[in-house]
């Protein structure tokens, strides 16, 4: 009875979601330290981390929940990514998954609404045609054209100052 307790415990323990990748400036795409990253847990905060010198981040989340991931650094805007764990079928959770996903973060500008950063700027589900995660390449594509947006209109104003 033991050993199968254990056996359950190791396999559960597989069962996670592996998100990694290294924080940048988008202006100069050098690696930014000193970041935080903080990790919501269906909408409660759940787990942070203080970045160290290389601007590299990773967290093992379990799977079944929704994760909304925010970045930060100090003069520079906040960006949220989304890890949907949730409907991923028995025999695809043992050994889990990974998400490489490197994240650029925008220079604080007083000209640039950072109301477009409040949703996130891309989502991971689980894809159905056993792919594992994947991005929602519809709805990061919608965000990312709003942001490419915001930003010309943020330049632009700058530039007529």
């Amino acid at each position: 009875m033991l050993m199968a307790f254990a056996f359950t415990w190791l396999i559960a323990q597989n069962e996670i979601v592996h998100i990694y990748g290294q924080i940048k400036d988008q202006s100069t795409n050098e690696k930014l330290e000193g970041s935080l990253v903080q990790v919501y847990k269906s909408g409660v905060a759940y787990t942070s981390n203080d970045e160290d010198t290389t601007g590299k981040y990773h967290f093992k989340l379990p799977l079944g929940f929704v994760y909304d991931i925010e970045f930060s650094n100090a003069e520079y805007f906040n960006k949220i990514i989304q890890v949907d764990s949730r409907n991923i079928p028995e025999d695809e959770k043992p050994g889990g998954f990974n998400i490489n996903v490197d994240i650029a973060l925008l220079p604080y500008s007083p000209y640039f609404n950072e109301e477009v950063l409040a949703e996130p700027m891309v989502k991971f589900g689980y894809d159905t045609a056993g792919d594992g995660m994947s991005v929602d390449f519809k709805y990061s594509t919608q965000r990312q054209r709003e942001f490419d947006l915001e930003l010309a209109r943020a330049k632009k104003k700058n530039g007529s100052q």
